[in-house]
């Protein structure tokens, strides 16, 4: 493969990443305002719990994650998830009490508003509109966006220049 190909292809990744990071954003977008209209029923919370995870072997810093399980019915059909957002399916934490302080909120037996899907019951919520996750997530993809557009510039003025 000839340097000019791997300049290619390299210039092609970056711009075809820099897409799908875009894509990922609108998508995330639509979902969360997509779920704002899905209709609403009367769930149970029937799994509340903390549990540990390991950041990395050897680390001493541990995250907490905090899940939640609940119940509802359609049409007298039950059904039963864990999705709490319709960006994340359970909250981690850093610190064990502030899991716990958000598990307040779906206490175990707790009667909860739910979300659903109308044509598609299955697919459920808690937290329709988790507009602070949502906006944390699109700034970290923008952020990566714009790393990228730097690295691609930089690499075409380094072509440009000859310096490639």
């Amino acid at each position: 493969m000839s340097f000019e190909t791997l300049k290619i292809l390299i210039e092609f990744a970056v711009l075809v990443t820099m897409g799908l990071f875009l894509l990922d954003i609108l998508g995330t977008i639509g979902r969360a305002n997509h779920t704002v209209r899905w209709n609403q029923t009367e769930g149970k919370i029937v799994h509340s719990e903390v549990r540990t995870i390991f950041d990395i072997v050897g680390s001493t810093s541990n995250n907490y994650v905090a899940e939640v399980k609940y119940q509802y019915k359609i049409n007298d059909k039950r059904y039963e998830s864990k999705k709490i957002s319709p960006i994340k399916e359970s909250a981690v934490f850093r610190k064990k009490n502030d899991a716990k302080e958000y598990l307040e909120l779906f206490a175990l037996g707790k009667i909860i508003p739910v979300f659903y899907n109308p044509k598609k019951p299955e697919f459920s919520v808690l937290n329709p509109e988790d507009k602070v996750e949502r906006e944390k997530n699109i700034r970290i993809e923008i952020i990566i966006i714009f790393m990228l557009l730097l690295c691609y510039i930089i690499f075409r003025i380094l072509d440009l220049t000859g310096v490639l």
